[in-house]
């Protein structure tokens, strides 16, 4: 029961620490704490607030800036409250909104690198890389597998991948670097979820060991 709730407690813990978590819990917090105040403020002189909901409402139409203007605050601390909400708001939002392009953004640049771990399942393995690669996917091509994800594991330069995914557009290609005989890698590449993998010699790589061991020492690992 103790390991239960230590391994709830850290992934609680990893889920907060992460800065969109953060963002959204500050603008949750913005948004709730300011509707209590202006329903507060505005319940008994202002018909435009009837309840909570009404208040809810003015305080993300103000945060957003769309300014419909269908409910305006009327007492004097519904005013400063107003402007404090505008202030803030918009620079929470504006937080928000920067935290998620970054992440986004950081996403898809180790998306690109293969460094992203990698969340899929019934998708194909293609481990190595060399002339026999890419007649492999030339075929998938020409066969008609575009609804299949085929995950390449080697160690090629980035441009050369980036080469790899335009020359074909039609397949839904993804890739993870590194050696696909550590199973960190193929962790990485989800292969316990994989339907199938495919391995061939890598050129990608000089490695001291021989195309055939290294080829044995992956089938071993999946």
């Amino acid at each position: 029961m103790q390991t239960v709730y230590q391994e709830f407690k850290q992934k609680l813990s990893y889920i907060l620490e992460h800065p969109t978590v953060r963002a959204l819990i500050i603008l949750f917090s913005i948004t709730v704490t300011a509707a209590v105040l202006v329903e507060i403020f505005e319940s008994r002189y202002n018909n435009q607030f009837q309840n909570i909901w009404d208040s809810v409402w003015w305080v993300l139409v103000t945060i957003t800036t769309v300014g419909y203007g269908d409910k305006i605050p009327v007492t004097p601390a519904g005013k400063v409250l107003g402007i404090l909400v505008m202030m803030v708001g918009i620079a929470a939002l504006s937080v928000v909104t920067a935290t998620l392009s970054s992440v986004l953004v950081t996403r898809k640049i180790r998306e690109g690198k293969g460094l992203q771990e990698l969340k899929l399942k019934d998708h194909i393995l293609l481990c190595g890389w060399n002339e026999q690669a890419q007649e492999i996917l030339t075929t998938f091509e020409q066969e008609g597998h575009t609804k299949d994800t085929i995950v390449l594991i080697n160690q090629l330069a980035e441009e050369n991948v980036t080469d790899i995914l335009a020359r074909y557009p039609l397949l839904k290609v993804k890739f993870v670097r590194g050696d696909f005989t550590r199973e960190g890698i193929l962790n990485r590449a989800n292969a316990q979820n994989a339907k199938a993998a495919i391995i061939v010699p890598d050129e990608s790589v000089l490695s001291g060991k021989p195309g055939d061991e290294r080829t044995i020492l992956a089938t071993l690992s999946l």
